[in-house]
């Protein structure tokens, strides 16, 4: 409910992302008139699916793949019409201006995993790669397992855990995971338009300003002057209520 530049609403949700929007939905089915405020001018928060011109395959600037079973999304994605394929095909990577193959980072791993394993006590990897794989001839090793802690599961080399990567990387997901057809972007967009055909409302770049609250009530001020209100605030920081 909408009065004089101030929104009503049961719950306030900061943030169209996957969680966002998912809240979103979850809750309009409940039966609660829900708003939902995002920063950006777009849906998504790490996803954000596109389609360049001269490109016939949709990409990925974030998120891309579906992680093990992850039965949830794959439900989601049945109920809202989409489908996903196993991940194929060849790796290219530019460096220094040119396009050039990318070697298999997971041609590599069954020595990584090995020397990840007889590891007594755990060490940033960086640390481990430095003394378990110090040399020359370990140069592109190194390069690799860094370049994939830090792109794929962007985490901080010099300061994440190697038996967590260890645990991750030996599970085989990362080598075996299939794409949304489409990317995610049409899946999120489903449940944006969920939310909208059940009465609740969507407030693309709205950032917050402020959040006010006292027991039994939150107020949000936006920096365009908005002012939102309600019982309970939700965001990907905590709930207040």
């Amino acid at each position: 409910m909408k009065s004089d530049n101030k929104y009503f609403a049961d719950v306030l949700i900061i943030g169209a992302g996957a969680a966002g929007l998912l809240a979103a939905r979850e809750l309009v089915v409940a039966g609660k008139k829900v708003a939902l405020i995002e920063a950006r001018n777009r849906i998504g928060g790490r996803v954000h699916t596109f389609t360049p011109i001269g490109f016939t395959e949709a990409i990925e600037a974030g998120a891309e793949f579906l992680h093990g079973d992850v039965p949830l999304t794959r439900s989601l994605m049945q109920t809202a019409g989409t489908s996903w394929k196993t991940a194929v095909g060849d790796t290219y990577l530019v460096k220094d201006g040119q396009v050039q193959p990318d070697a298999d980072f997971f041609e590599e791993l069954p020595l990584l995993l090995e020397k990840l394993y007889s590891l007594e006590e755990d060490l940033p990897l960086a640390d481990f790669l430095a003394r378990e794989f110090s040399g020359e001839e370990h140069a592109r090793l190194r390069e690799f397992a860094t370049q994939f802690a830090e792109g794929y599961d962007a985490a901080d080399a010099q300061r994440v855990s190697s038996w967590a990567l260890r645990d991750e990387w030996a599970t085989g997901d990362a080598d075996d995971s299939p794409r949304p057809v489409g990317g995610y972007g049409p899946l999120l967009h489903w449940l944006a338009t969920q939310v909208q055909a059940a009465g609740g409302t969507l407030h693309l770049a709205t950032a917050v300003r402020e959040i006010r609250w006292q027991p039994g009530s939150v107020e949000i001020l936006a920096e365009s002057g908005v002012t939102f209100s309600s019982a309970q605030v939700h965001s990907e920081f905590g709930n207040w209520g």
